[in-house]
């Protein structure tokens, strides 16, 4: 099921990508250089992609461990509360298990936060250097091919995703 942020980003990218077409047919002229980058194959080899995607397994895999030894923890206080007549050891069994969950629950959310943050910041660096890359190579337009699906088609000739993606790379080691 999709959410209102899903569905604004669809609309917004139909959008973007019906303008792309409509810029692309009317300025097109033989002076203009214009090359279209596969933005999911270049997202996906970005090396910053990799790295903050290694960070963002480190924090989730500290968490779950904390969690795994949460949750090991109150299987232990359930068997003492199962056996114990103590109504006290139940209520407190009953609180650390509402710890549990909340904890679980603000993690998940987090973990998907940080995600969406790692993503938009990947995306701000791409579009930083697609620019940059844009103006070195003396090219008019960049279309994006593969996420957004701008277009269907594109002659080989006119393909930089490789360049693009090589300079994505060294641009990024450059400026860490």
């Amino acid at each position: 099921m999709l959410n209102n942020k899903s569905i604004l980003i669809i609309i917004v990218v139909i959008i973007f990508s019906f303008l792309i077409s409509i810029i692309t047919l009317k300025s097109f002229n033989k002076n203009e250089k214009i090359v279209f980058v596969d933005l999911q194959k270049a997202y996906n080899d970005f090396k910053m992609n990799a790295e903050i995607e290694k960070e963002a397994q480190g924090l989730f895999q500290k968490r779950q461990l904390l969690l795994d030894s949460l949750l090991n923890d109150l299987k232990t206080k359930e068997k003492v509360a199962n056996k114990s007549k103590n109504k006290g050891s139940k209520e407190n069994l009953e609180k650390d298990k509402e710890f549990y969950f909340q904890k679980k629950q603000y993690f998940d959310n987090s973990n998907q936060q940080i995600i969406e943050q790692y993503k938009s910041k990947i995306w701000e660096t791409i579009q930083t250097l697609s620019n940059e890359f844009a103006n070195e190579n003396e090219i008019d337009m960049i279309l994006g091919k593969g996420a957004a699906q701008a277009f269907v088609y594109g002659n080989e000739k006119f393909d930089y995703t490789n360049s693009f993606i090589e300079y994505l790379n060294k641009h990024y080691s450059e400026k860490k």
